[in-house]
């Protein structure tokens, strides 16, 4: 049964590396989104659409 243990104790590691992997990318994304969200707006508004029109001119 010695082995039985070792392989969960592997397949939960991996598990667990996994899901570590998920979380930590999500939060980057959510980040990465909230940081470019007040250079472009996701959904903007006449206002902000005028404010982007007037940045290059």
């Amino acid at each position: 049964m010695e082995q039985w243990s070792v392989a969960f104790g592997v397949i939960a590691g991996i598990v667990i590396a996994v899901g570590g992997f998920l979380l930590v990318g999500a939060a980057v994304m959510a980040l990465f989104r909230w940081a470019t969200e007040f250079v472009t707006p996701e959904h903007p508004s006449l206002a902000d659409e005028d404010e982007i029109d007037h940045r290059f001119y």
